[in-house]
């Protein structure tokens, strides 16, 4: 059998045809259910539905909006789990502030160790001066 020439097929950022074709489908009906004015009454009577719906819409890596972690890391943790249970924050977003919450964690950690391995050589230096 002979072998089809590739011809490269679509370039990097082409859509689809069928992805087209049904977001404009999901378009035509956003529109003809009544639009926007219709989706307010539907999210109005399904907050966590719409919610979901809205989080997988809304691009990642934004800022998160949750009150300043302070106090200890402990504290810093049980804020993260709050604002998730409250609702402030999603998952993911709980999920990359507790990341960064045992991040610095980490930082700590290594921080208080270099300074211990320094006072301990300094006072080793000093009784070897002696």
């Amino acid at each position: 059998m002979a072998q089809r020439q590739k011809t490269g097929g679509r370039k990097r950022g082409t859509p689809n045809r069928v992805t087209l074709s049904v977001k404009q489908a999901v378009l035509d009906t956003f529109s003809a259910l009544g639009g926007a004015k219709h989706m307010t009454k539907w999210a109005r009577k399904n907050p966590s539905e719409f919610y979901r719906i809205a989080a997988k819409l809304v691009p990642p890596g934004g800022p998160v909006a949750i009150d300043s972690l302070t106090g200890s890391l402990v504290e810093q943790g049980q804020a993260v789990l709050a604002a998730l249970t409250e609702g402030r924050v999603t998952p993911d977003e709980a999920a990359s502030l507790m990341q960064a919450v045992a991040a610095q964690a980490k930082i700590i950690e290594v921080d208080d160790l270099v300074r211990r391995v320094k006072a301990l050589e300094e006072t080793k230096n000093a009784a070897t001066r002696q």
